[in-house]
């Protein structure tokens, strides 16, 4: 039995397995982590192999979080709500622990193998979400021209689907680092029907992101995409070249498609930038009663915050203070990463996270390792607009293709 799960590899096709979570719903995600962490145990301890200590330093610089909050738990007086949030952002410990220590093997091959299978249930997933947008008749209001800030129909439809649960926030940097992957591997092919079908896909791909304009993904895709991009250039006319085109046609697009004007202007432009009164609210100004109160709770609690199971209730009553119904509607957590492990962990688990962050930016920069550079780039600019890693499909997506990218770095290293 052994020889034939090592002929088989059950350890990498379960982590292959793990990559098609984007299609999975939230319970089916958990069996699936679970599953591909316990077998990878059993095979570990009944083929006799050593943990690989080398790892122990980036096992906890990779886990950070995690354990931030965990300490954060210590002090939380909701310790049930805090110990909930913690089971559901597990990964961030899961992945690092089973793919840094066991003997789960990464090297370019396979890492090209997990990307496709990951980009492919991402456009598995688009296909079917375009077929829902048709069925709802979303893009009627597209050719009229007719989308408002305060009403996107494609939005509308993700929020409603039956067969799995998606953010457009989530989905979006999904699908833009699915079209990171394809921009990179246009210039590694040769055939130039390789290259038109990429190329068709990354539009796909880049076109659905706008449809549901979600900001902060759609920002961090840009950057990255002009960094990634940048860099595959050799001579400075290209570039500036290039970088004229893309503002170009960033320029024309936000002024011109309504759907991402409505968004990215018409939003802004509609309404002062204070809390929300009574019904007159958007997505704009009650970011702005959040980010008030956020301020309001780190000033009582700057050092160490006020715990991962208190962060909720604070901003709840924090909330109270403004003159509408709008957060009594929905739990609005920080709507942002950093301002929620500021809020958990206080000045010191922040600036401990950002350290660590600019350690895994220096690693991908060193390793020239430009997928990985935008990956990076994709997550902590989509964390300024999002609660990114607090959640279950954020911290999947995070902790697994950063765990993965770091050990094919030192797997290609040590060859």
């Amino acid at each position: 039995m052994i020889k034939a799960v090592s002929r088989l590899d059950l350890r990498f096709i379960l982590l292959a397995t793990v990559c098609i979570f984007p299609i999975l719903k939230f319970n089916v995600i958990s069996i699936v982590i679970i599953l591909f962490s316990l077998i990878s145990i059993i095979i570990f301890f009944t083929q006799k192999e050593k943990l690989n200590s080398f790892f122990v330093k980036h096992f906890f610089l990779n886990s950070i979080l995690f354990f931030l909050l965990l300490i954060s738990l210590a002090y939380s007086y909701n310790f049930d709500f805090g110990l909930n949030k913690l089971q559901q952002v597990l990964s961030l410990m899961v992945f690092p622990l089973i793919i840094f220590f066991l003997n789960i093997k990464i090297d370019q091959k396979r890492l090209n193998i997990l990307l496709w299978v990951f980009t492919a249930t991402c456009l598995l997933l688009t296909a079917y979400i375009y077929t829902e947008l048709i069925s709802s008749g979303a893009f009627t209001a597209l050719l009229n021209n007719d989308i408002k800030f305060w009403n996107n129909p494609f939005r509308e439809v993700l929020y409603s689907l039956k067969y799995v649960q998606l953010h457009p926030s989530y989905y979006s940097i999904w699908i833009c680092f699915s079209a990171l992957f394809l921009t990179q591997d246009v210039f590694k092919q040769e055939k130039l029907y390789t290259i038109i079908i990429r190329v068709l896909l990354v539009l796909i791909l880049v076109f659905t992101a706008l449809l549901f304009s979600s900001r902060g993904p759609l920002l961090g895709f840009f950057v990255a995409f002009i960094i990634v991009l940048l860099s595959l250039f050799k001579s400075s006319s290209k570039k500036l070249l290039f970088l004229a085109l893309v503002f170009t046609v960033i320029g024309v697009s936000v002024t011109q498609m309504s759907f991402l004007k409505s968004r990215f202007i018409d939003e802004f432009s509609a309404q002062e930038f204070r809390p929300p009164v009574g019904n007159a609210h958007t997505s704009t100004n009650i970011r702005v009663g959040i980010y008030t109160c956020v301020l309001q709770i780190f000033n009582n609690n700057k050092f160490i915050g006020v715990g991962i199971g208190d962060v909720q209730n604070e901003l709840d009553s924090c909330y109270q203070q403004f003159h509408t119904k709008v957060y009594e509607e929905s739990n609005y957590n920080t709507h942002s990463s950093y301002f929620n492990i500021l809020l958990a962990t206080g000045t010191i688990g922040l600036i401990m996270f950002l350290v660590v962050w600019f350690y895994q930016f220096k690693l991908a920069y060193n390793s020239e390792n430009k997928l990985y550079l935008g990956f990076l780039i994709l997550i902590a600019v989509s964390m300024l607009f999002e609660n990114i890693l607090i959640r279950m499909h954020g911290a999947v997506f995070y902790a697994l293709f950063n765990s993965i990218f770091v050990k094919n770095l030192f797997i290609n290293k040590s060859s």
